[in-house]
């Protein structure tokens, strides 16, 4: 079945020079989901997509790639936790074009409707509008 787009955010990672698509699939529960692409001079090829969020997962476009420790950091509101902030480490494999997650951090463990910041440096901020 083709996944149904709830939101749809994308990062680029410039050590593996690729992009990674983030979504909620809400053709499975919202679930956060993650797949590779690799652009060309006039094409992206995507690898198998990845769920990385077994939660119904919203609010998080704004993937970015920290150069300090090269790896792409997805922030999202987790509604699997009773709208927990959290943010996910994840890394490119270029070799197959996955992706892995390192870990998810809780920055803000109640309904998010506020801004929060991880504690460990460098910092990496990350803003969810009131819902």
């Amino acid at each position: 079945m083709e996944p149904v787009l709830v939101w749809v955010g994308v990062a680029y990672d410039p050590v593996a020079k690729r992009i990674l698509v983030t979504y909620g699939d809400d053709n499975n529960s919202g679930y956060g989901t993650m797949v590779v692409g690799t652009v060309s001079s006039s094409s992206i090829s995507f690898g198998t997509a990845t769920v990385y969020n077994s939660g119904t997962t919203t609010g998080h476009n704004l993937s970015t790639f920290d150069n300090n420790v090269n790896k792409l950091l997805i922030p999202l509101k987790d509604n699997g936790t009773n709208g927990n902030g959290k943010i996910f480490e994840a890394t490119i494999n270029t070799s197959n074009n996955s992706v892995s997650t390192g870990g998810a951090y809780t920055f803000i463990s109640f309904g998010s409707g506020s801004d929060g910041i991880t504690s460990n440096p460098p910092p990496s901020v990350a803003h969810f509008p009131g819902t």
